[in-house]
């Protein structure tokens, strides 16, 4: 008769959830939590772990195992494409083009309040943005005003 792979390890069901813990725990201090799942939910299928124990020690659901075991069967280079976390599929307000507009811009004059960067942003691409929009703009290029 076949074991099943935690009796070969001689792990009791807390011991291999407290290691499983503690893994996520320290991958967490280097990335976010969603990716330290992601991580070891790979590692896991790539040791051929089934979806119920992965379930069991990453708290991920079975849709999110079915389609990452699917995607690395298509094609491993689709590794890539599993460690990359997006913002909840938020489309960007500013895209990259201008982006670059944007900055130039910034680069070339000198802006001292946000209402005139707006004003800027507005006449260049169309977009009317809040303040509070601007400023986390400007953080996330990390450019500050003079």
């Amino acid at each position: 008769m076949m074991e099943n792979s935690h009796e070969k390890s001689g792990l009791s069901k807390n011991n291999r959830m407290y290691i499983s813990k503690t893994l996520i725990d320290f991958l967490t201090k280097i990335t976010c939590k969603t990716l330290a799942k992601r991580i070891m939910m790979i590692i896991l299928i790539l040791g051929d772990v089934n979806d119920d124990r992965i379930i069991e020690l990453t708290q991920l659901n079975r849709k999110t195992i079915a389609k990452t075991r699917e995607s690395l069967l298509q094609d491993a280079k689709n590794i890539e494409r599993e460690l990359v976390v997006c913002g909840g599929g938020k489309v960007p307000i500013i895209d990259e083009n201008e982006e670059k507009i944007i900055c130039e811009e910034l680069k070339a004059n000198k802006y001292r309040k946000l209402q005139d960067v707006a004003v800027m942003i507005k006449s260049k691409t169309g977009k009317d943005l809040s303040i509070k929009t601007v400023s986390r703009f400007l953080k996330r290029m990390d450019i500050k005003l003079r």
